[in-house]
């Protein structure tokens, strides 16, 4: 991953200033306590670093909120026992983790808030600052369904696989790694976990439908339907153009939002809803006002 190449480090007296260019701002000092500490060096790559931090931060708040849902098990398990030591104990456990969780989530929203009024021009900050911008909640547009009520609704959406089982018949080749918050944290991710999602975006020949996947552990799997009446053709001519952008964080809602788009419209999307929106690009800037949240609030 690279960034813009004019982007440096520059250090003093444990403080730390990013320079863009002939821009230099100095970035804030809890951010600064964060890189120094969680990294034992910088790389020469200050988006790199800045997009690891923001992952390792993500992965905090994962953690913490794994070890709020268990001092909530302990609580009720302690509470049906009448165990009165345990309750104590575990209550006082889910106290400090929620608290830990909060100051976390409150860490991680200044971090993309700063990356953000960086303003950068293009480049991976600039492609994160973009995917922090969509709201991660389901588009309005879209249907969610589990795979086998999916699969029940329209038979022509299955296949049997060679051990019997009921599954999707559709192309899943436009990438698996689509990302959005919440989804993305995958402690068992790859090696590149600041930018990997674990959705997957296909197309059912039979059915005409565009649809995306996510498969996590033993659950079942989460279908989002984007949209249908795509033959094949248009189909991989829309998810092709779109799969420059799967490491965006919130990927997933602006396939969701392209696919919407054109099926509105009825016709190939246009350039300017599939490239990444540059502040020196028109059509890309005017996308990226298109794509902000509802509420205007960053995602």
């Amino acid at each position: 991953m690279s960034s813009d190449l004019r982007a440096r480090w520059r250090h003093g007296d444990g403080r730390l200033w990013l320079q863009l260019g002939h821009r230099v701002d100095e970035v804030p000092q809890a951010i600064t306590d964060r890189l120094l500490r969680d990294f034992v060096t910088l790389t020469l790559d200050p988006g790199a670093d800045l997009l690891r931090l923001e992952a390792a931060m993500r992965r905090s708040v994962a953690l913490g909120i794994d070890r709020v849902d268990d001092a909530e098990r302990r609580m009720a398990t302690a509470r049906r026992g009448g165990r009165h030591d345990d309750l104590a104990l575990a209550t006082d456990d889910h106290l400090t983790a929620v608290t830990v969780v909060q100051n976390d989530q409150v860490d991680l929203q200044r971090l993309r808030e700063w990356i953000t009024a960086l303003d950068v021009a293009r480049g991976p900050l600039h492609d994160a600052a973009a995917g922090w911008k969509r709201s991660p909640e389901v588009p309005a547009q879209v249907l969610v369904v589990n795979e086998d009520e999916f699969l029940a609704v329209d038979p022509r959406r299955a296949t049997t696989t060679r051990v019997g089982v009921p599954a999707i018949d559709g192309v899943e080749a436009f990438g698996s790694q689509w990302r959005r918050d919440g989804d993305d944290d995958d402690l068992a991710a790859g090696p590149e976990i600041d930018r990997c999602g674990r959705w997957a975006l296909g197309h059912i020949a039979r059915t005409g439908e565009i649809y995306a996947v996510l498969r996590a552990g033993p659950e079942t799997a989460r279908i989002w339907l984007l949209g249908t009446g795509f033959e094949r053709h248009r189909a991989y001519s829309i998810l092709e153009a779109l799969m420059p952008r799967m490491r965006e964080p919130n990927s997933v809602i602006l396939a969701a939002e392209v696919v919407h788009t054109v099926n509105l419209r009825h016709t190939r999307p246009p350039l300017a809803l599939l490239r990444r929106p540059s502040p020196l690009d028109e059509d890309g800037a005017r996308l990226a006002r298109n794509h902000r949240s509802p509420s205007g609030e960053r995602a």
